[in-house]
């Protein structure tokens, strides 16, 4: 049962790195990323530094280059 659920997790990572955000919604991210000096999500709240998966995906968008300094 472990290694069932330990696949699955595999295959909803891989899935996660394979989605490209949309470009609305990249874009107000950006303007969002632009008022804070902390990794911020797309409605504003701060990224957890333990949540992997969203930081690989703000720094695989490119949000990272918007962090106000």
């Amino acid at each position: 049962m472990t290694s069932l659920m330990s696949e699955k997790h595999a295959a909803s990572t891989e899935e996660v790195k394979r989605l490209a955000i949309d470009a609305k919604i990249k874009k107000t991210w950006i303007e969002i990323q632009k008022r804070h000096a902390v990794p911020v999500n797309a409605i504003g709240a701060k990224i957890d530094p333990r949540d992997i998966a969203t930081l690989r995906i703000w720094r695989d968008e490119g949000i990272d280059k918007f962090v106000r300094k």
